[in-house]
Formats: structure tokens, C-alpha cells, sequence
């Protein structure tokens, strides 16, 4: 079987992205610092795509649930005028 070159391109293109993307947002970003940013570096270079995907699952968790509580009340509770 024989796979065409436009998909095979297509497809390392795309991971080239989903690779490139979480190393650019973990440098311009500051929702690890330190030593889980060199951790996280090491991750997504060690395993490109599974990296990425780790990566940007725990960034959002990370945003998620480190907002104060408070915040995420207001969020979820209907607002009562």
C-alpha cells in the first residue's frame, strides 16, 4: 500500500505544529515556572506529540482550578439580580 505524498506531508505538518505550538506557549507564558517548565521542556522534547497533548491538558487544569475559589463560584452559580 502505497500512501500519497500530500497526505504524509499533511500529516507530519500537523505534528510538526502540535510540537512547535506547546514549546512557543510554554516560553511566552507564565503558568509553569522553574523547574516544571525545565520538566515540562524535557517531556515535550523526549515525546513530541504525547508531550504536546500532556502539555496543553495540563495547562488547561492548571488555569482551571488555580483561579480562587471565589471565582469559580461566580462561574458556575446563575447570577441573581
Amino acid at each position: 500500500m502505497v500512501v500519497p505524498l500530500s497526505i504524509v506531508i499533511a500529516f507530519g505538518a500537523s505534528a510538526l505544529a502540535l510540537w512547535i505550538y506547546p514549546l512557543v506557549d510554554m516560553i511566552s507564558n507564565e503558568v509553569f515556572t522553574g523547574g516544571s517548565r525545565i520538566a515540562w521542556l524535557v517531556i515535550i522534547v523526549l515525546a513530541p506529540v504525547g508531550g504536546a497533548i500532556a502539555y496543553l491538558s495540563a495547562k488547561r487544569y492548571v488555569l482551571k482550578y488555580s483561579q480562587p475559589e471565589s471565582q469559580r463560584m461566580e462561574r458556575l452559580l446563575p447570577k441573581v439580580r
